[in-house]
């Protein structure tokens, strides 16, 4: 059987094997998988603390800028675009993104590793935001990723 990138990544996280039983309905192995990335989340939020944003007026951002950090964010939306939560999908999108635009402007290392995750990114939050009907975020979300290209 051959292992997707979500079971791969609590693979390595956890340093077990999470296979959902085939016996077990979609919606339950969606919400295990939401669970158990929920919680990855929780723990890379924990350890990665230390990269946490000095919050003032402007940010609220409780995310730190860790690039595993914004991965989990990632497989999170990807888990809740499945499921149909687009409201909640966007925001963790969002928070990824916030994420990714400051691991850009504070590292040179990685640079096209991050590029690559913006444009996924954007490509996720376009069809998010064309899921939720919302044409002008589609048209912005579009036009950010043709400029991002052009880079």
């Amino acid at each position: 059987m051959m292992l997707g990138a979500s079971e791969l990544y609590l693979i390595t996280f956890f340093g077990s094997i999470f296979m959902p039983s085939p016996n077990l309905h979609i919606s339950t192995q969606s919400i295990l998988s939401h669970n158990s990335f929920y919680e990855c989340l929780r723990i890379r939020r924990h350890v990665y603390a230390y990269a946490r944003p000095t919050v003032n007026s402007e940010s609220e951002d409780t995310n730190p800028v860790h690039l595993e950090v914004s991965c989990v964010l990632h497989e999170l939306s990807s888990v809740g675009f499945a499921q149909k939560r687009f409201a909640q999908t966007m925001d963790m999108l969002i928070a990824e993104r916030c994420i990714l635009e400051k691991l850009e402007e504070q590292s040179s290392t990685h640079s096209e590793r991050i590029h690559q995750a913006r444009l996924t990114n954007l490509t996720w939050l376009r069809k998010c935001a064309k899921e939720m009907g919302d044409d002008q975020k589609v048209a912005l979300f579009a036009n950010e990723m043709l400029a991002l290209k052009k880079r």
